[in-house]
């Protein structure tokens, strides 16, 4: 004799017709958590292949309104089935900061009900994208992330991510799979691949010419620096030569040599005596050096030198010149420095 094995109050088995009891109650009444249940068996969460543009999110004409594509998706046994495409709005962009927002089919056992919902991010210097809810009575399947920049005026296909493919957040549901159309979905990679290609050529082709422009005004800098001390050297030889030359002077001293220096003014006074006074004096009068000339009754020239020094000492150089007339018409002079 069979014996049945534990109680039928911890069972779920269907599905079979209902009878009614002698109080006129169906035995055999199924809730909708069992079917759920049944076909989380045999169903993996996600959304159908077929077509592969099933419940993908697309760019409308370059604006801020996107299109879900008709499709469907089953998620903790619960079916969702959309017959024609939904546009909607995005939510407008900050006018600083950037926003992630999300796309999700939301499974809600509260509610009762299964459909796609837009949920916009918060804006930030590094926005977040909103996380994805799955409890007991909620179960979120992620469908895209919708990148808004800041002021943006448009959302194109290469700002939305599609994570269909994602079996973190969503994924293909499988199980009774037998074949994957996957045409749309490379489409869209392939789109999204050539619109990067152009921003990489665009960007490198910017970087190009600010590179070239650069190097352009380097060559500018250069030139004008080179030209500059160029010129600057030449200040500096003719200065030391202008040195060079003052030095020269005042190492074989002369009193001619003195009168000569840049900024002295000389004078020379012819005294009743008959002897010469000379003066050298720099700009406002101060004296810079004395010659004193004396013609002697014997015939003898005495020349006397006086320098003076800025502290007022005075050094003194004195030259005699003895000068002879032959009677053949021929001049002697004999210089002895005292």
């Amino acid at each position: 004799m069979a014996e049945a094995i534990g109680s039928l109050d911890d069972m779920l088995f269907f599905p079979y017709n209902s009878v009614q009891n002698e109080f006129g109650e169906d035995d055999r009444l199924y809730d909708s958590q069992d079917w759920a249940d049944y076909f989380k068996q045999f169903i993996g969460n996600g959304v159908f292949p077929n077509p592969s543009s099933g419940l993908r999110v697309d760019s409308l004409n370059g604006s801020m309104v996107l299109t879900v594509r008709m499709g469907a998706a089953f998620a903790s046994g619960r079916l969702y089935m959309q017959k024609g495409d939904f546009e909607f709005s995005v939510a407008p962009a900050h006018l600083t900061l950037g926003r992630r927002d999300v796309v999700v089919c939301r499974h809600d056992n509260i509610n009762r009900t299964m459909q796609v919902l837009y949920i916009a991010g918060t804006p930030s210097s590094v926005p977040a994208v909103p996380d994805i809810v799955r409890t007991d009575d909620i179960f979120d399947l992620k469908l895209c992330e919708i990148t808004v920049g800041a002021n943006a005026q448009m959302v194109t296909q290469a700002n939305i991510l599609d994570t269909r493919l994602n079996s973190a957040v969503c994924g293909i549901v499988h199980g009774l799979v037998d074949q994957v159309d996957t045409t749309a979905i490379f489409e869209q990679y392939e789109a999204y691949l050539a619109e990067r290609i152009t921003e990489w050529g665009e960007t490198k082709a910017q970087q190009s010419a600010e590179f070239t422009a650069a190097m352009e005004g380097f060559d500018t800098e250069w030139r004008q620096m080179v030209t500059g001390v160029e010129t600057w050297q030449g200040q500096i030889d003719a200065w030391y030569d202008a040195v060079r030359t003052d030095i020269s002077l005042l190492q074989s001293f002369n009193f001619d040599n003195l009168a000569v220096l840049p900024g002295a003014a000389r004078s020379t006074v012819f005294n009743t005596d008959g002897n010469i006074t000379e003066r050298i004096a720099r700009p406002g009068g101060g004296l810079v050096a004395e010659r004193e000339t004396v013609f002697n009754v014997d015939g003898s020239i005495a020349v006397t030198v006086t320098v003076y020094n800025d502290d007022g000492v005075t050094t003194q150089y004195i030259s005699r010149i003895t000068t002879t007339f032959n009677v053949d018409g021929s001049i002697e002079e004999e210089v002895i420095h005292l």
